[in-house]
């Protein structure tokens, strides 16, 4: 069944009006497997589930990536203030070594 006629079944069921932003021409999806854009409106509810579906698994990915470059970032930030906190230590201890020299 079309989106276009659940919303009029919906709205008949609720008494209730169609918001206008969900009724306008416009909204379109891009096909991939159609190489096409088709009305919303027009599509069938269970295409609908699946795009929503896509969509989602698709944000949850670019997150969990996002994540991994944070951590990978953070990771590379600790390594980097050890390696500084070695050389600080490294060069005391050389200047106490010239210090004890003189």
């Amino acid at each position: 069944m079309k989106i276009r006629e659940l919303l009029k079944i919906q709205s008949a069921f609720e008494n209730s009006s169609i918001p206008e932003d969900l009724l306008e021409e416009e909204n379109y999806y891009w096909s991939k497997s159609k190489n096409d854009y088709i009305k919303i409106l027009d599509l069938d509810l269970h295409h609908l589930m699946r795009i929503v579906i896509n969509l989602i698994d698709s944000e949850k990915e670019q997150l969990e990536n996002n994540n991994k470059d944070s951590f990978k970032k953070l990771e590379i930030s600790l390594a980097i203030g050890r390696i500084l906190n070695e050389v600080d230590k490294i060069q005391s201890n050389i200047s106490e070594v010239s210090n004890d020299k003189t």
